[in-house]
């Protein structure tokens, strides 16, 4: 008798606490949206791309800058970071780190598609400023 009382409790919570969300606003989509994944590049500095993809099963941002691209022994791991969006803002994570939580930054669209802004230090966690970068998309 006690277990069908719990059981008569535990199932209408359960019911109630399970929401589901049907925004369409375009600030709130999902980390694996078609609209953000592509290839962009930095507008103040065209030869600077950011590579928005899948890496291994998972949501990736990949920056190719051309400091990257000039060191002998270049790492593309180190430059290749999960993400996911969340509050309007982007999450990022180093693909090889042991760290499982994101740390978020500004992220806004300018053109929703095509350009955006975000924090420099979500892709250049070295370093410590406020400002942003621009992306374009070029394909």
């Amino acid at each position: 008798m006690c277990r069908f009382l719990l059981l008569l409790l535990v199932v209408p919570v359960m019911m109630l606490s399970c929401t589901k969300s049907s925004s369409t606003d375009a600030s709130t989509y999902d980390s694996a949206s078609d609209v953000f994944r592509g290839t962009y590049v930095k507008t103040d500095s065209r030869v600077d791309t950011l590579v928005v993809g899948v890496t291994n099963g998972k949501p990736s941002l990949f920056y190719n800058t051309q400091a990257f691209r000039d060191q002998a022994q270049a790492h593309p791991e180190l430059q290749t970071f999960e993400y996911e969006f969340k509050d309007g803002k982007i999450g990022v994570r180093s693909m090889t780190s042991q760290i499982s939580s994101f740390v978020y930054y500004d992220f806004s669209w300018v053109a929703v598609g095509k350009t955006f802004k975000m924090q420099v230090i979500a892709l250049q966690p070295d370093i410590y400023t406020t400002s942003f970068y621009t992306f374009e998309k070029v394909k």
